[in-house]
């Protein structure tokens, strides 16, 4: 038999939901900058090597 999902209902939002929250945003925003920088550092999009060759 599949895990039941606990019911929001049963449970008090408090802060250990919003720390929980808030850690799990953090690290996605981490994730996405880190993937941002390394992006721009690679020179990868519709410009690549053809945009600078023009320059």
């Amino acid at each position: 038999m599949a895990p039941r999902h606990p019911d929001p209902a049963d449970s008090e939002p408090g802060e250990a939901t919003g720390e929980a929250l808030a850690a799990h945003l953090r690290a996605r925003s981490t994730e996405f900058l880190r993937a941002l920088r390394l992006h721009r550092e690679t020179g990868s999009g519709a410009s690549g090597a053809d945009g600078s060759a023009e320059a």
